[in-house]
């Protein structure tokens, strides 16, 4: 059974990927193993290359500024108060249309280790990104722009 506990502004590990900061707020530990909680802050233009999640499914909601948010086929403009559901097995991207900021629920949990991991492996290389991706799911469909997937 998880602890209650709190995760107040500023709080969390600071994870720097690719052009955006991510900010751990709650991790599957600490929740039960039920989901994990990242707040994002993405520059203009920035955003992560399509991708699938095989394990998990991914929440997004806008706390400030537009992202174009596309989902399979679909694209959208998600302006603050949105809500996003990308189930996993369809591939989903995002771009910051301005400076923006979103929470990121993932469900299960795990994803918030494949940032920090995955921080590094960008520095190395798209090579060294993908193995990291694929070692927790994840398929980049394109390589060559973008951040967090």
């Amino acid at each position: 059974m998880a602890e209650p506990f709190v995760s107040k502004p500023g709080q969390g590990e600071r994870i720097a990927f690719m052009g955006q900061v991510s900010f751990v707020r709650a991790r599957g530990d600490q929740t039960g193993g039920l989901l994990s909680l990242t707040e994002t802050r993405t520059p203009a233009g920035s955003g992560p290359p399509p991708h699938v999640h095989e394990r998990e499914d991914e929440m997004f909601f806008v706390l400030e500024g537009e992202f174009s948010v596309t989902i399979g086929d679909e694209t959208t403009t998600a302006a603050p108060g949105t809500f996003v559901f990308a189930p996993r097995g369809i591939p989903h991207a995002y771009v910051a249309n301005v400076p923006s900021r979103h929470l990121a629920i993932v469900s299960p949990p795990g994803f918030e280790r494949f940032l920090a991991d995955a921080g590094e492996a960008a520095i190395a290389g798209p090579q060294a990104l993908a193995a990291v991706a694929a070692r927790y799911g994840v398929t980049l469909l394109d390589s060559s722009s973008g951040a967090d997937a």
